[in-house]
């Protein structure tokens, strides 16, 4: 009898250890649920360009003739002549995307283009830099100073400057804020003298560049 209480026992305490393996701590989570949204990077040209000739042509007052520039140096000393040849027309196309058409140009016409701009987004957006494209060649416009130098293209046909007062970094705010142009003037100068060709035709295209405030990206 002693022998089977005792074989009893074990086998009770058996059973419980086995019980015991099955019991966990007990344990509960917090979660957080998040959404990110992100911003917006946009803007816009919210006026057509403005410029100092008139676009057109023939007009009997001193206040429309042409400018013309001195094209030794292409300094940028400019004087206005009394006659009114050559004449400009812009076309905004978009918001993005302005079309400019200079006609019966000639060796030493000289005009200033203006743009205007708006951020449209939600981040303040930084202009990296002011690109050319002309003839299949890229030129970089933007001056890091209120004086630039002039771009001449390879063939010798334009020369094209970008008065930015420090356009390169320059942060616009976003939303409702308007940025004028007062120190953006293109200048563009058409035809430089070492193109003897007549009644030529010159496509050209500026792209501004745009990126978000932190993004230093070479342009």
């Amino acid at each position: 009898m002693k022998r089977m209480g005792l074989i009893y026992l074990v086998a009770a305490l058996l059973v419980l250890s086995s019980l015991g393996v099955g019991y966990a701590y007990w344990s509960q989570d917090l979660t957080v649920s998040g959404t990110v949204k992100t911003g917006t990077l946009d803007w816009k040209f919210v006026n057509p360009f403005r410029q100092i000739d008139t676009s057109e042509q023939f007009l009997d007052s001193a206040d429309n003739n042409d400018y013309n520039f001195n094209q030794q140096d292409l300094d940028e000393e400019i004087w206005q002549i009394d006659r009114n040849v050559a004449y400009v027309s812009g076309t905004r196309v978009d918001s993005h995307l302005i079309v400019v058409s200079m006609e019966n140009t000639y060796p030493g016409y000289y005009n200033e283009l203006y743009t205007f701009f708006m951020n449209n987004g939600t981040m303040p957006l930084k202009i990296r830099g002011v690109k050319l494209t002309y003839n299949g060649e890229q030129y970089t416009l933007t001056d890091n100073l209120s004086t630039s130098i002039p771009v001449i293209t390879h063939d010798g046909c334009f020369a094209f400057r970008w008065i930015g007062d420090g356009t390169k970094g320059l942060v616009i705010p976003p939303s409702t804020s308007v940025k004028f142009s007062e120190d953006f003037a293109i200048y563009v100068i058409s035809p430089l003298p070492s193109t003897p060709d007549h009644h030529q035709t010159y496509d050209f295209t500026i792209t501004l560049e745009g990126a978000q405030f932190n993004d230093d990206t070479p342009p």
